[in-house]
């Protein structure tokens, strides 16, 4: 059923007005039923955009905007799942376990390498492939989430931790071999 249709149908029974088309009563509500429309057809869109399961363009963007950057480059329903995965995090979900779930957000697959007794975690992402702003953004984005007095180091490439400790060099050999500091930075 149309706006004017609705209209009609609820002032018909009153019988206070004539209501025959051309009329000038009529004509108005025609008028007022085109506005109407335009404002039902905004006030559903916004229903749906103003919650994240049903969300599809701008309200999207606003949560992401949110939590950090817009990931527009991603299928609508990556960016859903991200963002619900980050509105669900709670104070459990820094456990060896939950931690994972901190990847779903972030829209990453990886390994989690902890030291307790550096108080350090290690986000092993070698296997994606992503563009440095995505590296930044994943970055800042761990940083944000994690719990302050963590050091978080997130390797794209490279050495982990882990396995250059193994390999017992220090940072002076490494420079001895001909690597500088910014390389050795992002191995």
């Amino acid at each position: 059923m149309s706006v004017l249709e609705s209209l009609l149908s609820r002032l018909s029974p009153i019988k206070l007005y004539s209501l025959q088309e051309g009329g000038n009563t009529y004509n108005e509500l025609s008028a007022f039923a085109v506005g109407f429309e335009i404002l039902s057809f905004e006030l559903s869109e916004m229903l749906l955009e103003c919650f994240l399961s049903s969300a599809e363009s701008y309200g999207l963007s606003r949560y992401e905007r949110l939590w950090g950057g817009e990931r527009e480059h991603l299928p609508t329903d990556k960016r859903r799942e991200m963002l619900i995965s980050r509105s669900s995090l709670n104070l459990n979900d820094f456990t060896p376990q939950g931690v994972s779930k901190i990847f779903d957000l972030l829209g990453v697959a990886g390994t989690i390498n902890e030291f307790p007794a550096q108080q350090r975690l290690s986000l092993d992402l070698r296997g994606e492939a992503l563009t440095k702003g995505e590296k930044n953004f994943i970055k800042s984005q761990a940083e944000a989430l994690f719990p302050a007095h963590l050091d978080i180091d997130v390797v794209f490439a490279g050495l982990t931790w882990k396995e250059a400790d193994s390999r017992g060099n220090t940072f002076s050999q490494l420079e001895t071999l001909g690597y500088t500091w910014q390389e050795i930075d992002i191995m």
